[in-house]
């Protein structure tokens, strides 16, 4: 039944409809926190995630369709309250600018104090340094002197996101975009929560198609993977995917002199901002911060309970992931393989997941069809559950059991009925 209706170009219509509605009444609502609704907020989330699920179905989606609705949905997003990671971007980026190494000088650094206002009041974590890699560091230098304020940076992010949607409908079809353009857990995070990850994805994709175009040495795929590396840390499996690849197809010289081009956009941005600054340090994470910090994880929590030794040193879980995407980029043979499975590794074991985390391999799956990743990007909405704990007597920053189940059961399984079926995800 749902099949003849939803070869119909009216079912199409009405999703998208759908779609541009609820995103208009999440908005009304609140933000990513949901204020003072959050189960309210949470629940029209789930309506348009619904909506989304449904419209996978669609046989008959124009170009103009998948954009228009796309753009409209992530205009009305916009007029979100933003998420507190925005502030940082902007505080770090000020400081920069100024010459100060965010990475030696926390926001409640009293040699701040001077540029202290409205911005610096809702940095969260203002003891700890910058997290975030040393060219996403200069991105927000660049655009500080410009005075884009929460608007403009939402509308950089937002706009690299609608880029994205754009360039998966050319190169896939529309149909097949659906995927990622109009899911709405995408659109919320960038859009609405002014989350920077857009820039990384839309980074590591054109990567993913330049190395698919590239019939000689894949300089560009490098730089992009490089650039993607620098913005955040995660896009490494992709980079070590191709060096290895460059290595067993052509020996060790070409390799390394991928691995160099790759690593050029980390090495010389951080090169740049010590010299910028004057302030050299090795120490590109804040240590305590890195070392206790916890989120919606899936494999570090079971193992703290299994082994009830308390909360294990990050480090190692960090260690783990490392060797997972050493594994992965010397099994892989694709690149396309490598991203899917190195977020499979990152996901499972790393300590800090976010809601916008969730999507990071959503536009691989545009070409894939990975049943894990498309599950996810609908069940990963449940994170937001944290904000709810967190507003009980008692309440803190975490996720009860059933909670972290919500999230992580429909991504084993689709992941393993994808494998099962030797679906694309090996393409």
């Amino acid at each position: 039944m749902l099949g003849t209706f939803a070869a119909r170009p009216a079912y199409s219509y009405a999703c998208a409809l759908l779609l541009v509605v609820g995103s208009i009444l999440l908005t009304a609502i609140g933000g990513e926190a949901g204020g003072d609704h959050v189960l309210l907020w949470l629940a029209a989330l789930g309506g348009l995630t619904l909506v989304w699920l449904f419209s996978l179905h669609a046989k008959s989606v124009s170009p103009a369709l998948l954009l228009g609705v796309a753009l409209v949905i992530r205009i009305v997003f916009l007029c979100m309250p933003t998420g507190f990671d925005t502030y940082r971007y902007l505080w770090e980026g000020r400081i920069l600018f100024e010459g100060f190494n965010p990475y030696i000088h926390p926001p409640n650094d009293p040699e701040l104090s001077v540029f202290r206002d409205e911005i610096w009041k809702s940095v969260s974590h203002p003891s700890a340094t910058a997290i975030y890699p040393p060219f996403a560091q200069f991105l927000f230098a660049a655009m500080a002197p410009l005075g884009l304020g929460l608007w403009g940076i939402k509308i950089v992010f937002a706009a690299a996101d609608v880029a994205l949607c754009g360039l998966l409908c050319r190169k896939f079809g529309a149909r097949a975009a659906v995927i990622y353009a109009w899911n709405p857990l995408a659109a919320v995070s960038f859009a609405g929560g002014g989350h920077y990850d857009s820039l990384f994805i839309l980074a590591m994709v054109i990567a993913w198609l330049a190395f698919r175009e590239e019939d000689r040495f894949p300089w560009r795929a490098g730089l992009l993977i490089g650039a993607a590396i620098g913005l955040k840390w995660m896009a490494a499996p992709l980079g070590m995917w191709l060096v290895f690849h460059l290595w067993k197809k052509h020996g060790v010289a070409k390799a390394a002199m991928i691995g160099g081009i790759i690593s050029a956009p980390v090495v010389l941005s951080w090169i740049a901002l010590s010299a910028w600054t004057g302030e050299w340090t090795l120490q590109l994470m804040p240590p305590t911060f890195s070392r206790i910090a916890r989120s919606a994880e899936f494999l570090p929590v079971i193992s703290d309970y299994l082994f009830r030794s308390g909360q294990l040193h990050n480090r190692w879980y960090m260690a783990a992931i490392v060797i997972g995407w050493i594994i992965v980029a010397l099994k892989c043979r694709s690149l396309q393989q490598a991203a899917e499975w190195g977020f499979l590794v990152t996901f499972s074991l790393t300590p800090m997941m976010h809601a916008w985390y969730f999507v990071w391999a959503l536009p691989f799956a545009v070409y894939s069809k990975n049943h894990g990743f498309i599950a996810l990007a609908a069940s990963g909405i449940f994170y937001f559950l944290v904000h709810y704990n967190m507003e009980l007597p008692g309440g803190s920053w975490t996720l009860t059991w059933w909670q972290r189940c919500l999230i992580w059961f429909p991504f084993i399984i689709g992941f393993a009925v994808s494998v099962r079926k030797k679906s694309a995800v090996f393409a």
